[in-house]
């Protein structure tokens, strides 16, 4: 299934990956990340995104992960840690 998108920007709300809650609790939130934080690092790297999106039947690109990526990164690490994840989730 292909999506059509600007900038990922359909990703960066999560909207397709995390549960549709009113207002996500911080478990909520932690549990998703932990979903996404396969090895436990405390950081979602490329590579965990991209599994992640592919096990929810989402066809990406590397530019699209790379896009969701950059855009919730917001220190530059080449990792989303917790904070930025929840930033990304509520916004």
């Amino acid at each position: 299934r292909r999506y059509q998108r600007k900038r990922a920007e359909y990703i960066i709300k999560f909207d397709n990956i995390m549960p549709k809650f009113k207002k996500p609790t911080e478990k909520q939130i932690k549990e998703v990340f932990n979903h996404f934080d396969a090895d436990g690092s405390g950081g979602i790297s490329a590579s965990e995104i991209k599994e992640v999106l592919e096990a929810l039947g989402m066809q990406t690109t590397e530019t699209a992960i790379k896009e969701l990526l950059e855009a919730a990164d917001s220190d530059g690490s080449g990792f989303i840690e917790y904070d930025e994840f929840k930033r990304a989730v509520l916004s």
